[in-house]
């Protein structure tokens, strides 16, 4: 598994809410 999976779940998280910033 790569983190691909987590970067997707990250853009998708910032569309949603575009004032988040990841930690990473």
């Amino acid at each position: 598994m790569s983190n691909n999976n987590v970067s997707l779940d990250i853009d998708f998280v910032r569309a949603q809410f575009p004032a988040f910033k990841d930690p990473l």
